[in-house]
């Protein structure tokens, strides 16, 4: 494997900065608190049940699905 190649590795591997992190976070909060002001119909329309997104609405800004984390 070339140097060039494992620079390219190791890039691809490292941590997000907390920046990233940060926007990630606020761009999980505004998605979840803009999926909670959906109707019921738009709802019906997607196949979800409003019970659905509470449990998504209140999950904190935080939490991630798991294939963002590391430690798996």
């Amino acid at each position: 494997m070339s140097i060039l190649a494992l620079h390219r590795a190791h890039r691809i591997r490292r941590r997000p900065s907390l920046l990233a992190r940060l926007l990630a976070a606020d761009a999980n909060w505004r998605e979840r608190r803009d999926i909670s002001r959906l109707s019921d119909e738009t709802l019906r329309d997607i196949g979800l049940t409003r019970a659905d997104l509470d449990a998504q609405a209140h999950r904190s800004a935080w939490s991630a699905p798991a294939h963002w984390r590391r430690d798996r």
